[in-house]
């Protein structure tokens, strides 16, 4: 494992739960996580999500915008107003920020989308600027490795993008 300790002295497990359905595109980074002795656990829908989250010990949630939901929790999430469904990660991330600072879960948003409203409305929420990655920010890899790791401890490279 590489365990790190970020600003309050927590000592991070290198468990990683990762949300998305896009698994070919992510091969890369999963292997680069995982090459670093990172276990990674995925899962591909919103209840499954917080299952893992209550029953679970992660120190990081990678979670996407635009978050895989089941045909029942679309039906739940969609908002005609709103389009929840479209923006799941985001509905996830409110509704669940409380438990996952309890737990003292990061969080990295890590999506396709590269629009500023969501990136605005996660800002809005709470989540810091630094833990919001497009995929094209985080296409390499080691950029993408380098987030994570900064994130667990708590700092941040003034060189990096938003």
């Amino acid at each position: 494992m590489k365990p790190s300790n970020d600003n309050e002295g927590r000592r991070y497990k290198g468990v990683i739960l990762w949300v998305d359905n896009d698994d070919v595109p992510l091969g890369p980074h999963l292997l680069r996580l995982k090459s670093v002795n990172y276990s990674v656990k995925q899962v591909t829908s919103f209840t499954e999500t917080l299952d893992e989250l209550r029953g679970g010990d992660y120190d990081l949630l990678i979670l996407d915008a635009m978050m895989p939901v089941t045909v029942e929790e679309d039906t739940v999430l969609h908002d005609k107003d709103t389009d929840k469904g479209r923006q799941a990660g985001l509905v996830f991330y409110n509704e669940y920020k409380e438990l996952l600072h309890e737990k003292g879960v990061e969080v990295l948003v890590f999506t396709i989308r590269e629009d500023n409203d969501i990136r605005n409305q996660f800002k809005d929420a709470g989540l810091p600027e630094k833990n919001f990655m497009t995929k094209v920010e985080g296409a390499d890899a080691a950029v993408f490795l380098t987030r994570v790791e900064e994130i667990l401890r708590g700092t941040r490279s003034c060189e990096d993008g938003p």
